[in-house]
């Protein structure tokens, strides 16, 4: 995977599953509202979490998921559960209570960032050891501000 990184960040992919599980399928724009993205379901938040609206979006650096394949591991955008794998962006920018609006202004949803993910059983896939690997650097949690529609290939602007 080439690690040159743009000029601007951008949403790299936008991954969903239907009926839950890894990997998410990449499609090309989603609506995003309160709850999560259109089409995407997410068993852990949804049953454990009670579709709690603080996990409404996982979003994870490109770079990260690169870092992991780096070291063996098979994974590539959406293998690890993220709705939005996003470019040009580092792990540490994506700190409790920074909010991000993907997409243009005035149609793309802002998000705000609530907590780091924890690693689950279904990391298992990649290595018995994957879920500890994955400690810290799952992806981040995020809540939706305002809700709309994001293409891939959006700019990312930290807001």
């Amino acid at each position: 995977m080439p690690a040159n990184p743009p000029s601007h960040p951008s949403v790299l992919q936008i991954n969903i599953s239907g009926n839950g599980g890894l990997p998410k399928t990449p499609i090309a724009r989603v609506f995003v509202s309160r709850k999560g993205l259109s089409g995407d379901y997410n068993k852990f938040r949804m049953t454990k979490l009670k579709g709690d609206p603080t996990s409404a979006v996982l979003l994870l650096p490109i770079e990260t998921i690169r870092e992991f394949a780096g070291k063996g591991y098979g994974v590539t955008a959406g293998s690890m559960g993220e709705n939005f794998t996003l470019d040009g962006v580092r792990y540490d920018e994506l700190s409790v209570d920074r909010r991000l609006l993907l997409g243009r202004k005035g149609s793309g949803p802002i998000v705000k960032i609530e907590r780091v993910c924890d690693p689950c059983d279904e990391l298992l896939i990649y290595g018995n050891d994957f879920p500890k690997v994955a400690h810290g650097k799952r992806g981040m949690y995020a809540s939706v501000e305002s809700e709309g529609y994001v293409t891939r290939g959006d700019p990312v602007v930290f807001l």
